[in-house]
């Protein structure tokens, strides 16, 4: 449910990020209605920031950026600001795809005319759409092909998923999946994979569709997991959890713009996308939440599969990668990663070490201080 970035996104390969988190307690470390008082703070303090669906969640904007270090000061600096100003009040800011300690029923919604239809329409679907993604614009100037690229995406949208899944614990219990959020969303109507477009006219055909059913009102309310952008000249990547830490999100962000790239040559070559049916490409993305960047192993385990496609991904991006500068930066955070493991590894290491899900919580918690 984010917002476009500024139109002076429309240069080619520019890049913004939202990201998305929770409000928790210091003490009880679950989530707390506390966004109404922690933006107008952390606004304060100079982050770029907006309230989401739930009020314990809250959304942090960069500007549009041409660098990975543009976006990750801007980052730092608002995470920063972020944990400033929820800091009187008692509270944290965690980077956390779902939260895993939650009270008892639904969480509330903000009280905007938008999101109340949003709840009209789609009832009890809304009760567990309190999930925090990383959302990535990349400029294209060109909307008609921005919607082809899109279908040149799809074979992409599992890798990073993979590699960004950061919620594998929610409401109090271990999901077993990597990314329970991907999961939770699947489920409506408007999320998943792009359909396959040809140009305008076939995205036009496929909004309409959706229209015709009931379930989106205009291009604002598709929520594909690659998207080209309602109203400024981007396509949008939205299959991400948020990140943990800064270093993450340039690793998915990187990937994400060297993937558009490499769709729009694809794309001006007049190569077609790939020929690979919906249910496999959900079947690709449900594996990914399922299992993250679990390590390879021996035999035709499909877990294995999913880690070599991401290692395929980023030899396939490499050219682009060298174009954008950004090679270096992702060879040297695919290491931490694959030291550190995702953020889903990370908070399930944390509970093995100190036996409760309040670890899992302190491990996605923002410093309140420069480290």
């Amino acid at each position: 449910m984010t917002r476009p970035l500024p139109p002076q996104s429309s240069a080619e390969g520019t890049i913004g990020v939202e990201e998305e988190f929770l409000v928790v307690d210091a003490v009880t470390r679950g989530p707390v209605p506390g966004a109404d008082l922690v933006l107008p703070a952390a606004a304060r303090l100079g982050a770029a920031v907006t309230g989401e669906l739930t009020p314990m969640q809250v959304e942090l904007t960069t500007p549009v950026c041409t660098t990975l270090a543009e976006i990750g000061g801007a980052l730092a600096r608002g995470r920063l600001a972020l944990a400033r100003a929820a800091a009187p009040h008692g509270w944290r800011i965690a980077a956390s795809g779902t939260p895993a300690l939650t009270s008892a029923g639904p969480p509330p919604l903000r009280e905007t005319p938008r999101y109340q239809a949003l709840a009209d329409r789609f009832g009890s679907l809304v009760d567990e759409q309190g999930t925090c993604g990383l959302h990535i614009h990349v400029g294209v100037p060109d909307r008609d092909e921005a919607i082809r690229a899109c279908g040149h995406l799809r074979q992409w949208l599992a890798c990073l998923l993979a590699i960004s899944a950061n919620s594998p614990f929610h409401a109090g219990r271990d999901t077993r999946y990597a990314s329970w959020r991907a999961v939770v969303a699947s489920r409506w109507p408007t999320i998943g994979p792009p359909p396959v477009m040809d140009g305008l006219e076939g995205y036009h055909q496929a909004v309409g569709r959706l229209r015709h059913h009931g379930v989106a009102e205009g291009e604002q309310d598709v929520y594909w997991w690659a998207r080209p952008s309602a109203t400024y000249p981007t396509v949008e990547i939205r299959i991400a959890d948020t990140q943990p830490t800064v270093a993450d999100t340039l690793l998915v962000a990187a990937l994400a713009r060297a993937a558009v790239l490499e769709a729009l040559d694809a794309v001006r070559r007049r190569v077609c996308p790939p020929c690979l049916e919906d249910a496999e490409v959900n079947a690709m993305i449900w594996r990914a939440a399922r299992d993250g960047m679990a390590h390879p192993r021996t035999g035709d385990d499909p877990a294995s599969a999913v880690a070599v496609r991401v290692e395929q991904l980023v030899r396939r991006l490499r050219p682009r990668l060298e174009q954008m500068g950004d090679l270096a930066t992702v060879i040297r955070l695919r290491r931490r990663m694959c030291s550190l493991g995702t953020g889903a590894d990370r908070q399930r290491a944390a509970v093995r070490q100190h036996g409760d899900l309040h670890a899992a919580v302190d491990a996605v918690i923002f410093p309140v201080t420069v480290q």
